[in-house]
Order: C-alpha cells, then structure tokens, then sequence
C-alpha cells in the first residue's frame, strides 16, 4: 500500500512541477540618492495599474535566476550600467509563478527608457523613497 502512495504522491507533485513558472525580478535602489525604481504595470499584465519591480519570466535560455532579473530589468528600462551590488532577497510564490526577488544597488539613478519590443508592459517608471512607496496603495503583490 505504502508504495502505490508514494507513486502517486511522485506522480501528483510532478504533475504540479510542470504547471508551475518561474520568474525573477530586481528592486533596484540608487546608492545616491537612496530612492527605489518602480515600474507601473500597463493593463495587458497580469496585476494591472499596480507598482511593481522590475522583472519577468525566466526562459530556458536563461542559466539562473539572477541572469532572468538581468536580463529583463535591462530589456524593460533599457539599462545599461552594472550594479555595484545584488542580492537574493526572497522568494514568493502566487497560484502556479514562482517568483526570484533579488535586490539590485546601482551607483545612481538613470532614466528608464521602454524599447518598443517591451513598451506593453509598463506604463510609467518612477524613482521612489521607501516612506513615499508605503503610501502608494497600490502595489503589485509579490
């Protein structure tokens, strides 16, 4: 009996693997100005008209999840600097996304600029103190 419920414990739980995604994302902060980096989701993601850090999916290109955060943060703000320092902050998880927070510290703040490729997913960037992002209301859940 033991071992048919183990099978089928191995089965289900691959079953969920296979559904489950994974993505990354980076809260960047300016080491000048000590101010954080939102992104304003468009209304063509998932939570819309929420702020949110910077990230996305993880492909199978990708060869960790610090790469992913990289990746999508200069492909969505068009950054293209170094960071002086990053951190694996978290990890969330909502419905079937596995989410890699990571902590980004960049030497200043710089003007994001969506390229047409990636322009449908933000609306709006802005620089924000920690107290100022408290207040916002509406932020994305993970």
């Amino acid at each position: 009996m033991s071992y048919w419920l183990n099978s089928w414990k191995r089965f289900l739980l691959e079953e969920q693997q296979e559904k489950l995604k994974y993505a990354a994302g980076i809260l960047a902060i300016a080491k000048d100005t000590k101010r954080i980096l939102l992104s304003f989701r468009s209304q063509n993601v998932s939570f819309p008209n929420t702020w949110s850090t910077i990230g996305g999916f993880r492909n199978e290109k990708d060869k960790s999840f610090l790469f992913t955060a990289k990746r999508e943060f200069k492909e969505e703000t068009g950054f293209t600097g170094d960071f002086i320092h990053i951190i694996p902050a978290y990890i969330s998880r909502d419905n079937n996304v596995e989410y890699h927070n990571f902590i980004g510290i960049l030497e200043s703040e710089f003007r994001p600029i969506s390229t047409p490729k990636y322009d449908w997913e933000n609306d709006d960037f802005n620089w924000f103190f920690y107290s100022e992002i408290m207040g916002l209301g509406t932020l994305h859940p993970g």
